[in-house]
């Protein structure tokens, strides 16, 4: 196997990138998101194109009033506590201890898995 490394392609750590074979290229064609007061990347791009104002001063998540140093205006994502346990196989007690992040990671990774297939 020879090496297709250029001393360009040396980092500051001292590492080196590596590049791939040809023929051994990964793409990623797939995309997903959440966004504030969007469920998708298109409800986002029709929210930006109909200059929708996403983030807002309503505390239906936190209580605000009680910490002075956060902003009041703030953007939230939809439906944080909802998710498909059974579809991912996750016990509903495990699921119900992972971090809404995780959770979220799971569902937006698997969109955009099946947005790579349309």
């Amino acid at each position: 196997m020879t090496s297709t490394l250029k001393p360009e392609d040396k980092l500051k750590s001292g590492h080196r990138l590596s590049h791939p074979e040809p023929g051994d290229e990964v793409y990623i064609t797939g995309i997903s998101g959440s966004f504030p007061d969007s469920d998708s990347v298109l409800h986002l791009q029709e929210n930006l194109f109909n200059k929708v104002d996403m983030v807002s001063d309503n505390d239906k998540r936190w209580k605000l009033a009680h910490h002075p140093n956060i902003p009041h205006r703030t953007g939230k994502v939809n439906n944080v506590h909802k998710f498909d346990a059974t579809f991912f196989r996750i016990h509903y007690k495990q699921a119900h201890t992972m971090d809404p992040m995780g959770r979220i990671l799971l569902e937006k990774a698997y969109e955009a898995i099946v947005d790579a297939g349309e």
